[in-house]
């Protein structure tokens, strides 16, 4: 089941100005259907969603660097499972620049299941010459597997490269194929 929906909220200067001294950040792993992630979440919605051990913490503090970020890994288990099991509606709190964001939002519109190229992806964003930064907008994306960034492969059909391992990307995408030919009785195969 698809996640039911993605409200993007904006991290404008202003609000992070005006919470940064008393907000906190929650954060911790947790496993995940892909493997051990680290996960988390300010008063805003979830801030952020890696994957792996190695270089996932010192990139949350490098895109928070203004708030406190406290590690809570319980909270980021029952945070992963409303992810990736509940699949409930959730909030999600990013900052980034105006193409980015226009990147991400296009990302948020591709069905669950699906995938596109990253010229098509260009296309949607109305801008069909900037296939290359869309694709830099796309793994610059912080919160992986909920703005799906893994649903841009090459025109060719192949799966292409993927900041957290083609295979992880892989496997997502055949999770979500399964997931939607189960809703439609029959399993589509191709991404």
């Amino acid at each position: 089941m698809p996640i039911a929906e993605i409200r993007l909220n904006v991290a404008t200067p202003d609000v992070v100005r005006s919470g940064g001294a008393e907000w906190a950040i929650t954060a911790g792993f947790s496993e995940s259907p892909f493997g051990r992630c680290l996960i988390a979440e300010c008063p805003h919605g979830i801030c952020y969603l890696g994957f792996g051990d190695a270089d996932v913490w010192p990139e949350l503090q490098t895109l928070w660097s203004d708030f406190k970020i406290i590690r809570d890994d319980p909270m980021a288990a029952s945070l992963a499972d409303r992810v990736f099991v509940k699949q409930q509606a959730l909030d999600v709190f990013v900052k980034g620049s105006e193409f980015q964001l226009k990147v991400w939002r296009a990302l948020l519109e591709i069905p669950c299941g699906e995938a596109i190229s990253y010229r098509m992806l260009a296309n949607r964003i109305g801008n069909p010459k900037a296939i290359r930064a869309a694709g830099a907008a796309v793994g610059k994306n912080p919160v992986a597997y909920i703005i799906p960034c893994h649903r841009i492969v090459h025109s060719d059909g192949s799966v292409g490269g993927y900041r957290w391992g083609v295979q992880l990307k892989s496997e997502m995408l055949m999770r979500e194929q399964a997931i939607q030919g189960n809703k439609k009785g029959a399993h589509s195969g191709a991404f």
